[in-house]
């Protein structure tokens, strides 16, 4: 094998082991994610049905936007 032939197989493999790793750390990641946000989940629902104050909005709005946030990290 020539060395530039050599020296390009190295660096994918390389790349390979790099984005291998970095799937692994994303769905950890994402699953962590999901995890904190479904624990949330419930409160947020129960202090939607009990008040429609202000409070509630907002927690409904953020767990929306975290929800949504989390779908376009693992898209």
């Amino acid at each position: 094998m020539n060395p530039a032939m050599k020296k390009s197989l190295d660096r994918l493999q390389e790349l390979r082991d790099e984005v291998r790793v970095k799937i692994h750390l994303a769905k950890m990641d994402a699953k962590d994610t999901w995890n904190e946000i479904e624990a949330q989940l419930p409160a947020v629902e129960k202090a939607a049905e009990d008040t429609s104050n202000a409070a509630a909005r907002a927690a409904v709005d953020g767990a929306i936007k975290r929800l949504e946030a989390l779908r376009a990290a693992i898209h």
